[in-house]
């Protein structure tokens, strides 16, 4: 699968067969967001049905702007169609664009404008 996403439009799922990307997306997620940011892809290792797709999001265009709160959003990597997961807006962190989550020994961490780190655990 390739998951691409641009902004304000949704997460899109494309397929490879035969080594060609179809030009048709297999899945999207029915919500766009402002990314400006990377995706992130994770597993259980070759576990079948543990993929996830990680992305961030601000809440709207603030290039010159003020900071926003951003969010943390989880999909399913089989079908982007199904979100697993968004952090809660209590969070209260600042959204960077042009970042992007790392996903390491079973947490989420995610650089912000707060001048911290958040981590969230997957397990």
């Amino acid at each position: 699968m390739i998951y691409f996403q641009t902004w304000y439009d949704p997460l899109r799922q494309f397929q490879l067969i035969g080594g060609q990307m179809q030009l048709v997306a297999t899945n999207d997620d029915a919500t766009a967001y402002y990314p400006g940011a990377g995706l992130s892809v994770s597993s259980n290792g070759s576990l079948a049905g543990t993929g996830i797709v990680w992305g961030l999001t601000g809440s709207k265009d603030f290039l010159g702007g003020p900071l926003q709160t951003g969010t943390l959003m989880a999909f399913d990597a089989a079908d982007v169609s199904r979100t697993l997961w968004a952090s809660p807006a209590s969070d209260d962190w600042l959204y960077v664009v042009h970042t992007k989550p790392t996903i390491a020994n079973g947490r989420v961490y995610v650089p912000t404008a707060s001048n911290e780190i958040a981590v969230y655990t997957t397990r």
